[in-house]
């Protein structure tokens, strides 16, 4: 199963609070959450948004079976989470986007 879909199901199950409070605890101890997404469903990006808004994280978005591009977003990710955000700052793609989405 997708990440997306696997979100879809989420989505059915739960509201949106019971995914947004608990997200909003983690920003308040400072835990960033970074959100993968396959694809362009609309409502799973807005949910996805907040999530990340709450937790001054990241949604990246990348296209159905573009595994170069999983790797290179996943490659920024782990680079963040190792270096912080200014090893960042000389990069270009995928590192730019998440940057960019950190500030938001």
């Amino acid at each position: 199963m997708n990440p997306s879909k696997v979100m879809d199901l989420i989505s059915v199950e739960n509201s949106r609070d019971a995914l947004i409070q608990p997200a909003a605890g983690l920003g308040r101890l400072s835990v960033l959450v970074f959100l993968l997404q396959e694809g362009h469903d609309c409502s799973v990006e807005r949910v996805f948004r907040e999530i990340a808004q709450v937790t001054k994280g990241a949604h990246l978005r990348f296209n159905t079976g573009a595994a170069a591009q999983l790797a290179e977003l996943l490659r920024a990710i782990a680079l963040f989470a190792v270096a912080g955000s200014a090893a960042l700052e000389n990069r270009g793609g995928a590192a730019q986007l998440l940057l960019g989405q950190m500030r938001q």
